[in-house]
């Protein structure tokens, strides 16, 4: 049986001398377009003539459908002692906000990302404003860099340039290569995935709630758990 989230949370005030690290995010289901095209890059891990696509061949590791979301806030290192204050805030930050949809579109890379574009909306960016304004007093300063929501299906490694314009052009900036990069196996062909999906639409996200998150780095990849939900508002009336 699962543990509720929010004994997760006191677990982890209680049970945790070193900093967390932490982000805020919308968890994303695994839909059956979702399912598919998760399905279809790990079909891509096993074909071998992908190894030959020279330049922009690169490994990857697929995440774990419970894994699958999207970032609103990253926090970074933090002491559990402060989690009940970053969950007031978030509270704070939401108490406004209704329930919303996005849509998913596109696909591109970063540097060490993989990933699904989200159309612009306004409730989104609204979100996330709020959520760097209520956490800026905890010692969490807003993002500088554009906030550009994306919902990430694999991890690279051996990462060439990044690939794919993110929804209204905006230039990928350099991200940092990823923790596990050893740990992969070269071979996927980057550029040919993306001009096959750049023009996709993935379908519909509801947006009912906000989550906190845990990540931790394990020997087999990033295991993301939910540390404590805070639901939106119905939609008005």
């Amino acid at each position: 049986m699962s543990v509720p989230p929010d004994e997760l949370l006191s677990e982890a005030v209680a049970g945790n001398a070193k900093p967390l690290r932490l982000f805020i995010g919308i968890a994303c289901p695994r839909t059956p377009v979702i399912s598919g095209l998760l399905d279809g890059l790990l079909d891509e891990l096993h074909n071998e003539q992908q190894s030959a696509a020279g330049s922009h061949t690169a490994g990857l590791r697929v995440v774990a459908p419970q894994g699958l979301h999207i970032t609103l806030k990253f926090i970074g290192a933090a002491a559990a002692t402060v989690l009940p204050d970053i969950v007031s805030a978030m509270q704070q930050a939401i108490a406004s906000h209704h329930t919303f949809t996005l849509q998913l579109r596109g696909a591109g890379s970063f540097q060490s990302a993989l990933w699904l574009g989200v159309e612009p909306n306004a409730a989104l960016s609204a979100l996330v404003k709020g959520l760097n304004e209520a956490l800026a007093p905890l010692g969490f300063a807003p993002e500088t860099r554009p906030y550009r929501p994306h919902l990430t299906l694999a991890r690279l490694t051996h990462p060439p340039a990044a690939v794919g314009a993110y929804p209204e052009s905006i230039k990928d900036p350099p991200a940092t290569p990823s923790l596990s990069q050893k740990r992969l196996n070269p071979g996927f062909a980057l550029e040919h995935w993306i001009a096959q999906h750049q023009e996709g639409q993935w379908g519909n996200l509801p947006v009912t709630a906000v989550h906190l998150y845990r990540s931790d780095t394990l020997a087999d990849g990033v295991r993301y758990t939910i540390l404590s939900t805070v639901p939106l508002r119905p939609p008005a009336a």
